[in-house]
């Protein structure tokens, strides 16, 4: 079973937030200001990304928005061995 990074919302009727499983997104703005909120917790989304946790759509447009991107498998084989020349028998 896959681990999902999921939104879930919180608050009255006409005054949602939203809470990432690891930080908030506040799609509301107070008066006065001018910009949305979002707080996360990078190390620990990373974290969980790392281990196999998949986001939903509307999580990963969020860290798409926020220049998180799930770290990088390594790759299995080395840059020697694609280097090679092929030998034909």
């Amino acid at each position: 079973m896959v681990v999902r990074l999921r939104i879930s919302l919180h608050g009255p009727r006409h005054g949602k937030t939203c809470r990432l499983v690891l930080g908030m997104w506040n799609p509301r703005t107070l008066p006065g200001e001018s910009t949305k909120t979002v707080r996360w917790s990078v190390d620990r989304i990373r974290y969980w990304l790392k281990v196999g946790a998949k986001p939903t759509d509307t999580v990963q447009r969020l860290l798409d928005l926020g220049s998180i991107k799930p770290p990088q498998p390594k790759s299995s084989h080395s840059g020697a061995e694609a280097s090679k020349p092929a030998q034909s028998a």
